[in-house]
């Protein structure tokens, strides 16, 4: 069955919940633990395997009450803006992460990588004879930013 086109038969079709950095999200997959068994959260206590499923992603020690570095290895999201929430705030990915388009407009990021304080910009969507990506890569380290306020929908891996 294909995903429904309004996002508000989108958040009961897929379960989805507020994203800390604006939008809605639901996981799909989430290294050693239950997609969205913690929400979005690194599961440390709950994952199975830690050995193998938790890898260290440096400079995250701050952000976290518990002060651990280590996080999933692999998550993936369906990631989902809405009229109350149509922007990603400024963000910065401590890992390597792939963005898929799954539908509706092209998604706009601004990037900035700190460490050459470049500024770039990637618009993932469908017509890639147009410069559109699909998927889009992104490298650790690297912030980013969602400019306008069209809709559509993307999911990470």
């Amino acid at each position: 069955m294909p995903l429904p086109n309004e996002v508000k038969d989108l958040i009961p079709a897929l379960g989805i919940i507020p994203h800390p950095e604006g939008g809605f999200f639901v996981e799909t997959w989430r290294s050693g633990c239950e997609p969205m068994s913690t929400m979005g959260q690194t599961g440390i206590n709950d994952c199975r395997d830690a050995t193998a499923n938790l890898v260290v992603a440096s400079g995250r020690a701050a952000n976290r009450p518990d002060r651990d570095e280590r996080r999933n290895a692999l998550t993936s999201i369906i990631w989902i803006p809405t009229l109350k929430s149509p922007k990603l705030i400024l963000a910065s990915n401590r890992s390597d992460h792939v963005h898929y388009y799954q539908g509706g407009h092209p998604f706009r990021y601004n990037l900035f990588d700190p460490s050459t304080g470049e500024f770039s910009t990637v618009v993932l969507g469908p017509e890639l004879q147009k410069g559109q990506k699909n998927p889009g890569a992104g490298e650790g380290g690297r912030m980013e930013m969602r400019k306008d306020g069209k809709f559509g929908r993307r999911s990470r891996l």
